[in-house]
């Protein structure tokens, strides 16, 4: 289904085919596929929105390309400044490979498959067969997940029912159907709980963005083991540390090792995921003997008799991460009967694409190095780069960029192109860098600095009001519950809105304070839901059903302000009236399987952002009075002030009392309105000065009078004079 000119396929934008999926598991040919599904969307108001953004695509690229044919070959200063960056970055790589992104294989299917005897068979075209061998879905009107015998018909999750249907019917010529089996969600979350208990028990600080995908850091676990520990033992750390116990107190550390017979606090401080190497902290240092004083040497005694043996720094590590993965594996089975596969890297962006390569049940390792990042990426399709969407590889493809390494080998063209921020981000892109390669210790800056927290739910078309905002509470309750076992607390609410014909609606509330109660956070989202409804209805002939509802809150008490950190590399190109906050991961209920991570190819970062506030003056034109408020509150932080140095600076605040009351005493005080609001702002103040001296009169020893005046307080006096000059 190729074309020519600026569309590479018709796939790109107006088919939501095979995305990012391994195209391996497909037994058919991608265009057949696509074909299909191409037929069952036209005339859709998907289909049409798709092909407005597919139609606004090919004008940009269009206009891009004159603009590049204008410019002139990139000047020396400007690949020279490109190879610096490139530089800052790659020195500054993480040298460890300890970052490891665990995704559950086909995860809502995989717990289907674990309800009831084992294995489970069903009747399907008249005869008992494995679940798993026949093309099934999780899902009704809209595909949640799809199992490995499904996906070689092209089905994947997020697809509409029935296209999903059509596919199995149609390539299979009719022998086969899709079985589809009713969503459990309460059961999915226990699944997904337990899972995470066992993953907590080799890093208790890992992060779950959705149901199926959880990211970690190994680093620290595997130098305990290459220590001596045993996995129980590392355990007992564990639940210390969760007690409270401060690890940088060295003279603790003997009392504990007796008593816990856990290891030197020194020894298991940070995260130790830059080496494996013997940390010679774990070792107990005794005192010399007295005949030996002056001896440099010290003798060293294994404080821990729960350590098993060492390795030598010159030693193999006792397990390597790869090894401590396998076995991570192998125990979330055993536990759960749930398969999942895993990425394993210097950073969890390189990860997260390692951890589609074996699927199912499997795992891939990318060692540490330029060398071996660079290899990694050379072949990997612009898309499988999280952040890199199908507008933005549409966009490459027609530059020739298909691959991470052709972005690298581009480099010097990317500002041409796009915007800087854009740019800078696929510069990135093509080394494998992200931001957790900047801390020196190996530490993971993507375990912590959330930006926001979401939840979203999907539904048939719905208009009445009282369902959708039954739908809109119910979600609010999981984003508070969220942010309780988080404990976070944000200021603005953020509501996504997607219309019966897909447009999508991004409004955002923001106030001073954090949100403090989840009815808080309701009565907030839901004032923003009717007062969009109210506009689309205007708009829409009174017409507003909605197919999906989001509630994202995010400018966290502390964290950075809204809008400061980066926005999908789409945005740019997508129907803006204000734009939002890039979103960040954070919802702890939405699928994310097997990254199949867009629903009807929109990304929300791209949508509209509304910000409702309210004025603070309710417009009171009356200047002079809001210049004399200004001043009265200038003059009560300067009591303030004085009042905690009532000893410096008395003669000047006295000295001002009396020139303001010769300044009333010259004009004609009484005359208009004007004049009396002056004369009542001016014995308002003589009796805060008055106060003021009876204060000082009780010092004991009391400041004489300067003889020279500073120059602040002569200003003070001339703008209180000034200001009330008739």
């Amino acid at each position: 289904m190729s074309s020519s000119g600026t569309t590479t396929t018709a796939s790109d934008l107006l088919v939501y085919g095979t995305g990012k999926n391994d195209s391996s598991l497909q037994t058919f040919p991608r265009e057949k596929i696509d074909g299909i599904i191409l037929k069952c969307s036209e005339g859709s108001d998907y289909f049409k929105r798709q092909k407005a953004l597919d139609d606004k695509t090919n004008a940009s690229i269009q206009s891009m390309k004159k603009r590049i044919d204008m410019a002139a070959k990139p000047a020396a200063s400007h690949m020279r400044k490109i190879d610096s960056i490139t530089g800052n970055y790659t020195t500054t790589r993480r040298s460890t490979s300890t970052a490891v992104v665990i995704d559950m294989d086909a995860f809502y299917f995989s717990c289907e498959l674990t309800r009831g005897p084992q294995p489970r068979y069903v009747s399907y075209n008249n005869r008992s067969v494995l679940l798993s061998e026949i093309p099934c879905v999780v899902g009704h009107g809209m595909v949640l997940t799809s199992n490995y015998t499904a996906r070689q018909y092209g089905v994947r999750s997020a697809m509409a029912g029935f296209i999903a249907r059509k596919l199995v019917k149609e390539l299979s010529n009719g022998k086969d159907y899709l079985y589809e089996l009713t969503p459990d969600m309460k059961r999915y979350v226990e699944c997904s709980n337990s899972v995470r208990k066992v993953l907590a028990e080799y890093d208790p600080n890992l992060r779950c963005y959705s149901l199926d995908e959880c990211y970690m850091d190994l680093g620290r676990y595997v130098s305990l083991r290459n220590e001596g520990y045993d996995h129980c033992i590392i355990q007992e750390v564990w639940k210390e540390e969760a007690n409270g116990v401060n690890y940088g107190e060295a003279s603790e550390t003997s009392d504990r090792t007796m008593m816990t017979g856990l290891p030197n606090p020194n020894a298991v401080k940070g995260n130790n995921a830059n080496t494996n190497k013997n940390n010679s902290s774990a070792k107990a240092t005794t005192a010399s003997s007295p005949d030996d004083s002056d001896s440099d040497d010290v003798a060293e005694v294994d404080t821990d008799p729960r350590r098993g043996a060492r390795h030598d720094e010159h030693d193999e590590p006792v397990v390597t991460v790869p090894e401590v993965v396998e076995e991570m594996r192998a125990l979330v089975t055993s536990r759960t009967l749930l398969t999942c596969s895993a990425g394993i890297a210097p950073n969890h962006m390189l990860a997260k694409i390692a951890s589609d390569l074996n699927k199912p049940n499997g795992q891939y390792y990318v060692p540490p190095g330029n060398t071996a990042v660079m290899d990694f990426l050379r072949d990997k399709a612009t898309r499988k780069m999280g952040g890199i969407g199908r507008v933005t590889q549409k966009i490459l493809s027609n530059f020739n960029i298909d691959t991470l390494g052709d972005l690298f080998e581009q480099r010097y063209k990317l500002n041409e192109i796009f915007k800087e921020k854009s740019a800078s981000f696929l510069l990135r892109a093509s080394l494998g860098w992200s931001d957790s390669d900047k801390t020196a210790d190996g530490g993971d800056n993507e375990s912590g600095g959330q930006k926001s927290l979401s939840a979203e739910r999907t539904f048939r078309a719905v208009s009445s009001v009282e369902e959708l905002l039954a739908k809109l509470r119910d979600i609010v309750g999981i984003v508070w519950s969220d942010l309780q076992k988080k404990s976070l607390k944000g200021k603005t609410a953020t509501v996504k809105m997607k219309l019966a014909d897909y447009d999508i609606f991004v409004r955002s509330l923001s106030q001073k304070r954090v949100f403090a109660s989840e009815a808080e956070i309701f009565e907030a989202v839901k004032s923003v839901f009717i007062k969009t409804r109210g506009e689309e209805m205007e708009v829409r002939g009174g017409k507003f059903e909605l197919r999906l509802l989001g509630v994202k809150i995010s400018n966290f008490l502390g964290g950075d302000k809204p809008g400061s950190s980066d926005g999908s590399m789409d945005r740019f190109l997508t129907k803006q009236r204000k734009p939002e906050a890039a979103q960040e991961a954070g919802s702890s209920e939405e699928i994310d399987d097997d990254d199949d991570d867009e629903v009807d190819g929109v990304n929300p970062a791209a949508d509209t952002e509304q910000s409702l506030s309210q004025n603070s003056f309710g417009g009171n034109d009356d200047k002079d009075w809001l210049l004399a408020k200004e001043l009265q509150a200038s003059f009560d932080a300067q009591e303030e002030a004085r009042k905690k140095q009532m000893t410096k600076g008395a003669d000047d605040d006295a000295e001002m009392a009396l020139e303001l009351q010769k300044s009333y005493d010259n004009n004609n005080i009484g005359s208009s309105p004007k004049a009396s609001k002056d004369a009542a702002m001016a014995a308002e103040l003589q009796r805060t000065f008055d106060k003021e001296d009876e204060l000082f009169g009780k010092l004991e020893a009391p400041r004489s009078p300067q003889p020279h005046k500073k120059p602040a307080a002569d200003k003070k006096r001339r703008k209180i004079a000034d200001f009330f000059k008739p």
